[in-house]
C-alpha cells in the first residue's frame, strides 16, 4: 500500500508530469493507493486561502484513479511523537508521515525535509 503526500495526490489526479516514472509504476502496481483525510483538510484550507487551485471535480478525479481515503486516528496522532526531528516542519506533512509509519505503508512525497530522513519506506515521488 502507498499513502500519497498531498501534492503527489494532486499530481496524480491532474496528470502532472512532476511525478517520476518509478513512483508512477509503484502506484500502478500497488494493491491499494491511499489519500489521508489529512490531505483533504489541507486541500480545503489552502484552496479557501487561495494558496492552491483545486479542480472543481477533484472528488470524482480521485475516485476515478481508484484512490481510497485513510481516516486519521488517535494512534496516528500518537505516532507524531516518534518524529522528533520534524517538530518545526509542516504539521500536515508530519501527520501524513506518522500515518504511513503507524500503518506500515510506503509514503510517496517530494518534500526534501521528509526525504532527508532517509526512511526506507519513503519514496521520492520525482523518481
Amino acid at each position: 500500500m502507498i499513502l500519497l503526500d498531498t501534492h503527489v495526490l494532486l499530481w496524480i489526479v491532474t496528470g502532472n508530469r512532476a511525478i517520476g516514472r518509478q513512483t508512477r509504476e509503484a502506484v500502478e502496481r500497488a494493491d491499494r493507493v491511499l489519500a489521508s483525510a489529512i490531505s483533504y483538510v489541507e486541500i480545503a484550507l489552502k484552496a479557501r486561502r487561495r494558496k492552491l487551485h483545486v479542480p472543481p471535480d477533484l472528488p470524482r478525479l480521485i475516485h476515478e484513479q481508484g484512490i481510497r481515503a485513510l481516516p486519521f486516528t488517535e494512534s496516528h496522532a500518537a505516532g507524531l511523537s516518534a518524529l522528533p526531528g520534524l517538530d518545526s516542519h509542516d504539521p500536515f506533512d508530519r501527520m501524513l508521515l506518522a500515518q504511513a509509519q503507524i500503518e506500515g505503508h510506503r509514503f510517496a512525497t517530494a518534500d526534501s525535509a521528509l526525504l532527508q530522513l532517509d526512511l526506507p519506506w519513503v519514496l521520492d515521488a520525482t523518481e
